[in-house]
């Protein structure tokens, strides 16, 4: 079916009722249970990650400092242009508020786990005017382990994820209002800005956002449809603008450095992509080839049902959805060139989850289209409703063991292994100010509040690689200067034994051939070097 046939005053028969107290209340249930769960899950705090460390310490010097900045090394602060802002800014109007950076993540997350599941219920509701797929949309999502996960972490994905269900929401109430209301629009493109300026990878929504009402806009041909596709595309610009004006002014033209060039690893992002959408499906512990041949079933069973429920119903589908579909598209066009020209990227679930979401929207529509569609057996709506029934369960069960295990254990740099490390707890006793190197030093930050410097770099750092680590050229450079800022100024160099994620630096036994005069503490865990 083109384009063309997809218009938003055809939509205008499928008109939203409002919801009733007992389906709001619903979704408001699954939205505080959901929340109550999370709770439990980061009884040890919210889990902490290398990225997390970026987040606190740039909500932590606006809220004290007024600006933005990231860890520059044992000497001070940089300013900060790796991660973008909205997500510090506010956890900083948290810690005003009195919570420290790290337990405003821990909130803010848990109420954002709640405001989407209440979202994707809701919005479910608003397609299928039925409670039932509602609700089995906010279950899934609140046992689902993709969105438990992002929103345990002090991440950003929990924000992008709630700014892109309202952003596609407000487009799509802009598109099949009875006359235009041009508030839907300008909302719908600062918050697609706004997800930009929370995740990088965000520019799949304005994307997707310019390219929707470019083909489904209120403007019956292209060129009328056009100018409503700019209005869009000029406020994202100018609020994106605005930030990076600023982000030149605060750091004196300092800008993230990356290598543009062209890396032929997109098998890569095939493979993830099918690994961790797989994962949705069957446990991680089923075998891959299982795995993937119950992805293929899935994929090939909804994509005929779309196609049958399009050609039975004789109405195009609801521009939201169409929005969701394309959003994913783009979503994935965003990532793939990032790992094609930057190669920097793991399709993860936390990469993913804003395509999660959509795809719980966008089956639950299609499921509830066939329930209702006369054509289809009754034996097919049973296997329907049995594989869903056997879903939940899996998902369930899966929900409970990681709800269970995280809350006893912690995640990342909140893990338990980690707040009780002797090593650690050394460099507590360090005094400050004293020249401090380390293999983790988003880590020390996070745990101790002491600035230290990443160790010298012996290889290029690549999360995804072509061939290999490639070494650093300057590595002999860097390292002499460490030396010589250890030595002046008495400095200790820390190892952590259990930080093996990070191979471009130098190993432990490098470290013992080229620090052979250094007085060494050796802990549980790791090993000071003192000079």
């Amino acid at each position: 079916m083109p384009f063309a046939n997809f218009r938003p005053t055809t939509l205008l028969d499928r008109k939203p009722r409002q919801s009733t107290a007992l389906e709001t209340g619903v979704l408001l249930a699954f939205a505080f249970f959901g929340m109550a769960v999370l709770f439990i899950a980061t009884r040890q705090g919210a889990g902490l990650s290398p990225d997390s460390a970026g987040y606190i310490v740039m909500a932590k010097t606006l809220l004290l400092r007024g600006t933005l900045l990231d860890i520059g090394g044992w000497q001070g602060y940089t300013p900060a242009v790796v991660f973008p802002p909205l997500f510090p800014a506010v956890l900083s109007l948290l810690g005003a508020l009195g919570l420290d950076p790290v337990i405003g993540a821990r909130v803010l997350n848990t109420v954002l786990f709640g405001a989407n599941i209440f979202l994707i219920g809701r919005i479910l509701l608003r397609l299928t005017s039925s409670l039932v797929a509602a609700a089995g949309a906010a279950f899934f999502s609140l046992t689902s382990l993709c969105l438990l996960l992002i929103h345990s972490m002090a991440w950003t994905e929990p924000l992008f994820l709630f700014l892109m269900l309202t952003s596609l929401f407000l487009l799509s109430s802009y598109m099949t209002a009875e006359s235009p209301h041009y508030k839907f629009l300008i909302g719908a493109s600062l918050l697609a800005a706004l997800g930009v300026l929370t995740r990088k990878a965000g520019l799949g929504l304005v994307l997707t956002g310019f390219l929707g009402v470019l083909f489904w806009g209120r403007g019956k041909t292209f060129f009328k449809r056009l100018p409503e596709a700019a209005l869009f595309l000029s406020f994202s610009v100018m609020l994106l603008g605005g930030w990076s004006l600023w982000k030149n002014h605060a750091g004196h033209g300092i800008y993230e450095v990356k290598t543009l060039a062209f890396h032929p690893v997109l098998s890569d992002f095939f493979r993830q992509t099918a690994f961790t959408v797989s994962v949705w499906l069957v446990p991680e512990s089923v075998p891959a080839l299982v795995r993937a041949g119950s992805l293929l079933i899935v994929l090939s069973v909804f994509f005929v049902a779309g196609l049958f429920v399009s050609s039975k119903d004789k109405k195009p589908f609801p521009v939201l959805i169409l929005l969701l579909a394309l959003f994913i598209l783009c979503h994935f066009a965003v990532y793939a060139g990032s790992i094609a020209f930057f190669a920097n990227q793991f399709v993860d679930n936390r990469a993913l989850s804003p395509v999660f979401a959509a795809c719980v929207i966008l089956v639950g529509f299609v499921l509830h289209c066939l329930c209702e569609v006369r054509f289809v057996s009754k034996a097919f709506k049973v296997s329907l409703i049995l594989f869903g029934g056997l879903l939940g369960i899996s998902y369930a069960a899966r929900a409970a063991s990681w709800v269970a295990e995280t809350a006893s254990q912690g995640q990342g740099y909140a893990s338990l292994a980690w707040k009780s490390s002797p090593t650690m707890e050394a460099v507590r006793g360090l005094p400050e100010g004293i020249p401090l190197y380390t293999n983790a030093p988003d880590a020390v930050y996070l745990l101790t509040g002491k600035l230290s410097s990443g160790l010298p770099a012996k290889y290029v750092s690549r999360k995804i690689h072509v061939a290999g680590l490639k070494e650093n050229n300057a590595y002999p450079v860097e390292w002499n200067k460490m030396m010589r800022e250890l030595k002046d100024g008495r400095g200790v160099l820390v190892y952590f034994d259990e930080l093996r994620a990070r191979p471009y630096y130098p190993t432990k036994t490098d470290l013992e051939k080229d620090l052979a005069l250094a007085r060494r503490e050796s802990t549980r865990d790791g090993i000071l070097y003192r000079f």
